[in-house]
């Protein structure tokens, strides 16, 4: 009895170490890649690392985080504050958030229906949610729903989606990479809409697809808000 008790506690022992040796073996043969969120600022200049983009940072804007918290089902890549105190909760926003597979590079329905979707704009009366503390129904009988506008940076396409309501605006400027919805946001006072769009534009002209060096998975650089 007393054989055959450590026959198996060695057999288990034996089959625990090859289990242990083949996932370290799977493990290096694994190279860890950059994450989603991987991203840093260099200077003046984002570098998203997953994506391969990089951009110059509007001039009247600080960085407030930098690889920051999960939005949904997407990531936040950048987020600025204007460095005017004067913007108040202003904000413009880096997110990255996945499309159904398959979904090409550049601008496509699916693209389009996701900044339809985030900004709510597609939902029925029966379903009417709220913006900022607005009916979404309201939005549209505002706003409508609007046709997509085409933009060029980077050599890359991207859809414009600007909504203003009640004191607020709300803007986006979006294109697809590795199967992702990347959108350059900004949400402030309707009284900053037009200037922040002009910067955000401005900025965007800076941007270029390359392939920026690659980092570690678990390096990522952090700036908490104030």
């Amino acid at each position: 009895m007393r054989s055959s008790s450590t026959s198996f506690i060695v057999s288990s022992l034996v089959l625990a170490a090859l289990f242990a040796a083949l996932c370290g073996t799977a493990s290096a043969q694994a190279p860890a890649g950059p994450q989603t969120h991987a991203g840093v600022v260099e200077g003046t200049r984002y570098i998203s690392h997953f994506f391969g983009f990089s951009f110059s940072l509007p001039e009247q804007w600080a960085v407030r985080s930098v690889a920051g918290k999960t939005v949904g089902s997407g990531h936040m890549l950048l987020s600025l504050k204007p460095k005017d105190s004067g913007g108040g909760l202003a904000t413009m926003m880096l997110t990255a958030a996945p499309l159904p597979d398959g979904t090409p590079n550049g601008v496509n329905d699916n693209l389009w229906r996701y900044l339809l979707g985030r900004y709510r704009l597609n939902q029925g009366p029966e379903s009417d949610t709220t913006i900022n503390g607005i009916p979404t129904s309201r939005l549209k009988k505002l706003a409508g729903v609007p046709d997509p506008v085409l933009l060029t940076f980077g050599e890359r396409s991207f859809y414009r989606l600007r909504v203003d309501n009640s004191g607020v605006s709300r803007l986006a400027i979006a294109t697809v990479e590795k199967g992702h919805a990347i959108v350059f946001e900004s949400l402030v006072p309707q009284n900053m809409a037009d200037r922040t769009e002009a910067e955000l534009i401005d900025s965007l002209h800076s941007l270029s697809f390359g392939a920026p060096a690659p980092v570690r998975s678990e390096t990522r650089t952090d700036i908490k808000p104030n």
